[in-house]
């Protein structure tokens, strides 16, 4: 039996005079998960529960891991690292960087006698750490030679526009700093015009801190960092 795992701790702050406000993550006082994060596929002994293998994995692995009748393992982190793996002893045989997390199935089928493994990459939500990434299916053949396309540079198209900044915030920053930013599992951003100008915003989106995940250039490119930041500059 082969099971995956996340490893990574938070702190937890108590605070007595914690009043709950409708609306709100409500916590009881303060939620900060520390910066490195990590996960592990385990084999265990389904008869005895006695670990055979492990295998650390750069990110937390919640994809779904998926066994093979020739002798591999089939998953991914999120940290955007799809992997195969030998079922023998959980050594790598492939590795590849999907620029997603990989937080959903993964499946292998054949199709006119060749086998394909397809996976779920890129992924917004409550706990997103590492790569982000846009909504992609990544399909690998065995046997393959052709190469992905390279990315095409993101320009900004027009003046940064609150109101789609507003819809993108929502989307993809709601989820940490609250629906009305007013903080969660990432800190409150209203005020931010007191603290930092526009560049100084758009800067802090495209180079987060290690706590946050890297959400350029995917899922937003040049002009949705330009929008969420001045969104967020008029909180």
């Amino acid at each position: 039996m082969v099971v995956g795992s996340v490893d990574w701790c938070a702190t937890i702050t108590v605070d007595e005079k914690f009043e709950y406000k409708p609306g709100s993550f409500n916590f009881g006082g303060s939620f900060k998960f520390h910066e490195q994060s990590r996960g592990w596929v385990v084999a265990v002994d389904a008869d005895t529960g006695a670990e055979r293998w492990k295998y650390e994995t750069a990110g937390p692995q919640v994809s779904g891991i998926t066994p093979t009748a020739g002798g591999v393992i089939f998953a991914g982190d999120m940290k955007g690292n799809f992997f195969v793996l030998d079922s023998a002893n959980g050594k790598p045989v492939y590795t590849a960087q999907t620029g997603g997390a990989v937080a959903g199935g993964v499946i292998t089928y054949l199709r006119e006698g060749k086998q394909y493994v397809a996976l779920t990459s890129g992924n917004v939500s409550r706990i997103t750490f590492g790569v982000v990434g846009s909504p992609t299916l990544v399909i690998y053949g065995l046997g393959g030679t052709g190469t992905a396309p390279a990315a095409v540079e993101s320009v900004s198209s027009h003046l940064p526009d609150p109101a789609l900044g507003a819809v993108t915030f929502s989307k993809v920053c709601a989820a940490c700093h609250g629906g009305k930013a007013e903080g969660g599992i990432g800190p409150g951003l209203t005020g931010l015009a007191q603290r930092m100008d526009f560049a100084a915003t758009v800067q802090w989106i495209e180079n987060p801190s290690a706590k946050m995940p890297k959400l350029t250039p995917s899922p937003l490119n040049v002009q949705a960092v330009q929008d969420v930041a001045a969104y967020v500059q008029g909180l």
